[in-house]
């Protein structure tokens, strides 16, 4: 399948808000809007990409108090939900046939089998199969949220090594305008924990470098894993992120995916054109310098 395709600023707008709305909320994507996992057929790009990645596990893969039941429980999740979506790609095998009683999933896409029941770093294990990086939310008993685990490989301009063991207000200070939405982070975060039945949100930006991996320290001087061929450096080009939450209020836990796409500018219709085209045109210049957009550029090529 090729990839779905999402454009959060059809209103015409750039907006700095939670936008947290149900999974499975129409997308126009039809079965993939409800999947929590997105498998398509730029999978190699991402899997060289966290391969990549890898290589430098204190900028990519990091933990911070993530108790040892809370990530089995997650990981445990994260196999049944595979199974359940892409039962081509993902199947279980071996004592009890199921994974919580030591089955092995066998992953197809990569050939590999992973046991979560038993591996030493479930979470990271599975990270490597599907295209979606993540974060793990956690609350202490006074209520006080914290970054407990990251396995990102595909940041947005940021160091995940610098988020690591930190509350939600000073993940995002850095945004600007972020200030009314980190005064609620603590209805946010119980927000993420007792999604329960999952929810999504999405963040975008324009760039002009079609690397899936945008760390500030990465080589850019590297053949980086992109999905989107025949692209001009330099060129403008759509980039979205797809978040999916699922909480887990018995660990006091929320899982956070994040999924990214890259989109360029002559596959995009005139009305998505045109909405982006508003959007970036009203953007602040101190969300445009945060973000590293060409408004000049930007417009220019969306005439």
């Amino acid at each position: 399948m090729p990839p779905p395709r999402y454009f959060p600023f059809l209103h015409g707008v750039y907006d700095v808000k939670a936008g947290i709305e149900p999974l499975g909320r129409d997308h126009g994507n039809g079965a993939f809007d409800g999947r929590v996992f997105q498998v398509d057929n730029t999978f190699e790009a991402y899997h060289a990409a966290k391969r990549e990645a890898a290589r430098w596990p204190g900028r990519h893969i990091l933990r911070d108090g993530l108790p040892a039941e809370t990530e089995r429980a997650i990981a445990l999740w994260m196999a049944d939900r595979l199974v359940l979506e892409y039962p081509q790609h993902f199947s279980v095998a071996g004592p009890g046939t199921a994974v919580a009683d030591g089955g092995a999933v066998d992953c197809a896409l990569t050939g590999q089998k992973l046991r979560p029941s038993i591996e030493d770093a479930p979470l990271d294990a599975l990270a490597v199969q599907v295209q979606e990086d993540f974060a793990v939310l956690t609350l202490d008993e006074y209520g006080r949220n914290s970054v407990a685990s990251l396995h990102v490989s595909m940041p947005s301009g940021w160091p995940p090594e610098e988020k690591i063991g930190r509350p939600f207000d000073a993940v995002h200070r850095p945004v600007p305008h972020i200030e009314p939405l980190n005064a609620k982070q603590d209805a946010i975060a119980k927000l993420m924990v007792h999604a329960t039945r999952g929810a999504v949100r999405f963040a975008w930006t324009v760039t002009t470098d079609a690397a899936l991996n945008h760390h500030p320290l990465r080589d850019t001087s590297a053949n980086a894993p992109t999905p989107l061929a025949g692209h001009t450096p330099g060129e403008p080009l759509l980039r979205v992120e797809r978040q999916v939450i699922q909480g887990f209020p018995q660990h006091g836990a929320a899982l956070f995916l994040i999924r990214t796409y890259l989109y360029a500018f002559d596959t995009l219709d005139a009305g998505v054109r045109d909405a982006l085209r508003r959007a970036v045109a009203g953007m602040s210049d101190a969300s445009l310098r945060y973000k590293n957009m060409d408004r000049v550029l930007i417009l220019d090529r969306l005439r």
